[in-house]
């Protein structure tokens, strides 16, 4: 490399090579402004005429020329020129540096790039072609790796290495096409004379067309494919790709498109026009909201619809607001939105039933229940809006008519599972669990593989004391679901309820080793160790289900029966007696009647009184309160006994002779 460009630049790194030149990236020694320095390249060693190679001549001449025309150029979106250096073969060129990354890299890695921006890299490209094209010159290599796009927005046009001056003396490259064939127009592929700027302007449309549909206008299998299509295929229509794209902004698009020249836009002055104008419509932003919304940014969507509302309200844009606050639960809001909307095409049956649903969830059933009819006038077979209303009517507490609703949609829709199985769930709230299994039994046959529904069946015929209905539901759902807790607590509990410990236990071990423990699961464990008469273990699995919920008395009522079945009634009563102190009703009575009865099995007759009083007061009139009120008696008997057998025993020895 040249001393001279050593003297004046510094970190020169190379960063690409290309037949043709070296780039490089290197630092400006006194202002440390970023560069990049362009080397002419003649690769001899893979050199061959017969395969249409470029001469070393015609090489430097068209760098030369490349030169000649950057150097004479001011755009603010094309890379400034800002020096060349040159001696003998050695030719180098100092371009400014462009900050960003190239559109064939946002293309490559699939970045996501809305619709404003690729209007703005539109309509800045076409202002510098427009400048280029005023002097004469075309570039005839427009294509997404010489266009670069920085963080801020800003766009510039690189590499013009293609470029000519029309009115010079073409320099003949036999068997070579300049450019890149697959963004190429048809005159620059046939290698015309009198390509002019349109061609730009075609290739700019092909790198526009392939950012908004993520495809080429005239792509092919293979090289000669491309080529056949661009003179011989029409591109898919944009919006058949992407229906986001404004049908105004399609139509400029396939116009820079067009085979013959002459029916294309006529200069990039007028495509920037066009462009422009999309920018004063509604429809692109509400296209860029939705680019927003798919990229999970919920309130830059907002703006852009407010700015298309601003500019000419419309019932998508303001539809698409409500949706977007309806889903951020700002209820009260949204509303108000739909209702707007409504003004502008009072037909859409969706925008009633979201009106509906808002009114559910602010329990305004009755509102609701208006707005899902209006949506089923406009659309009659919409039943997932027709279960809505009889939701809505159960809710209300309307149940019979809920279920009359319910039987109605049955009738009219007899193989819709979710009305089967809503009908089944609403019987087995109100207490009917026959009628509730035998509905939920057609729900199972209408889909014998949803496992909500079977799970909802199997518990209630755990429930209804058919536990062997039960456990082969619960089987089945454990192949598709084998670490579903709720399933595993269920299907262990049916174990046990059945006399199968092994399994039970099996399953509970499970649910402990994924790293759940729950109470329930810890007390079934202590009934099944009891079970098996491994006393130990039933004592530490209830007494797991206490640190588990130290609040639940009935874990310490089964600790303290299985110490008690085991003669230690002094830990049995030292457990009940915490039991005592903890602040709950919830079996509270068993826990004094237990604790009295350990008392009194100890012999401490006194005290069992005491505890049997306490739960005689706090326990509802019924069996158990009946019960210590027995067993308080029967100690005042004892007691009333015991007294008259000490009084006659005493008298009598005082008369024994």
């Amino acid at each position: 490399m040249l001393e001279d460009i050593y003297s004046k630049y510094t970190n020169i790194n190379r960063i690409a090579k290309s037949n043709s030149s070296i780039i490089y990236a290197a630092k400006n020694k006194i202002t440390k402004e970023p560069v990049v320095i362009k080397e002419f390249f003649f690769d001899r060693l893979n050199f061959s005429q017969e395969a249409g190679n470029i001469s070393f001549k015609d090489q430097v001449q068209r760098f030369e020329r490349e030169i000649e025309i950057h150097s004479s150029l001011e755009h603010k979106n094309i890379i400034k020129f800002i020096e060349f250096f040159e001696k003998e073969s050695e030719i180098y060129m100092i371009l400014e540096y462009g900050d960003g990354i190239t559109i064939e890299e946002i293309i490559d890695k699939k970045i996501k790039i809305g619709f404003l921006e690729i209007i703005n890299i539109g309509i800045k490209i076409a202002d510098a072609l427009q400048y280029i094209h005023d002097k004469g010159i075309i570039h005839r290599d427009i294509k997404p790796s010489n266009i670069i796009l920085a963080d801020n927005g800003h766009v510039s046009l690189i590499d013009l290495g293609c470029a000519k001056k029309i009115y010079n003396q073409k320099i003949t490259i036999t068997k070579m096409l300049v450019g890149t064939v697959i963004y190429m127009s048809p005159e620059q592929i046939l290698g015309l004379n009198e390509t002019d700027g349109r061609s730009d302007i075609f290739s700019l449309g092909a790198v526009l067309y392939q950012l908004l549909t993520n495809t080429l206008p005239f792509d092919g299998n293979d090289i000669r494919e491309s080529i056949y299509n661009v003179f011989h295929s029409e591109p898919e229509n944009i919006r058949n790709l992407n229906y986001l794209v404004p049908e105004n902004l399609e139509k400029i698009i396939n116009q820079t498109l067009k085979k013959d020249p002459d029916h294309r836009c006529n200069t990039a002055k007028m495509l920037k026009y066009h462009l422009e104008k999309i920018l004063e419509e509604p429809e692109i932003y509400y296209s860029q909201g939705k680019f927003f919304e798919f990229c999970n940014e919920p309130e830059k969507a907002i703006e852009m619809y407010l700015i298309s509302i601003s500019i000419k309200p419309s019932f998508e844009s303001l539809k698409a607001i409500a949706d977007i606050l309806y889903a951020k639960e700002d209820l009260k809001e949204s509303l108000e939105y739909y209702k707007n909307a409504l003004d502008f095409n009072s037909s859409d049956y969706y925008v009633y039933e979201k009106i509906g649903d808002i009114y559910y969830k602010l329990l305004r059933y009755n509102d609701s229940i208006n707005f899902y009819q209006k949506s089923i006038i406009l659309n009659y077979n919409n039943v997932s809006c027709e279960i809505k209303i009889a939701q809505t009517l159960f809710l209300a507490d309307k149940i019979q008519d809920s279920i009359s609703y319910y039987k109605s949609i049955i009738e009219r829709f007899p193989y819709n599972v979710k009305a089967f199985y809503e009908l089944g769930i609403i019987y087995y709230k109100i207490g009917n669990k026959i009628q509730a299994s035998s509905i939920l039994e057609k729900a199972v046959y209408l889909s014998p593989f949803n496992s909500e529904i079977l799970f909802y069946l199997g518990s209630i015929y755990q429930e209804n004391n058919e536990t062997e209905k039960a456990i082969p539901i619960y089987e089945r759902i454990e192949k598709e679901k084998p670490d579903s807790q709720m399933l595993l607590q269920n299907l262990s509990c049916a174990y046990y309820q059945t006399g199968n410990y092994s399994k039970a236990k099996e399953k509970i071990k499970k649910l402990i080793k994924m790293g759940f423990e729950s109470f329930q699961g810890s007390v079934l464990l202590g009934h099944i160790s009891e079970q098996e008469n491994n006393i130990e273990e039933a004592i530490n699995s209830y007494k797991k289900a206490i640190e588990l919920d130290k609040y639940n008395l009935s874990a310490y009522l089964y600790l303290a029966g299985c110490l008690r079945n085991n003669w230690r009634l002094d830990e049995a009563m030292n457990v009940l007696n915490i039991a005592t102190k903890i602040n709950t009703l919830d079996s509270k009575s068993e826990v004094y009647y237990q604790y009295a009865e350990s008392l009194r099995e100890k012999g401490l007759y006194s005290e069992a009184k005491k505890m049997y009083k306490e739960c005689i007061i706090i326990t509802r009139p019924g069996k158990l309160q009946e019960i210590a009120k027995k067993q308080l008696e029967s100690i005042f008997n004892y007691e009333n006994k015991t007294s008259e057998y000490k009084k006659v025993t005493l008298f009598q020895s005082r008369y024994v002779v």
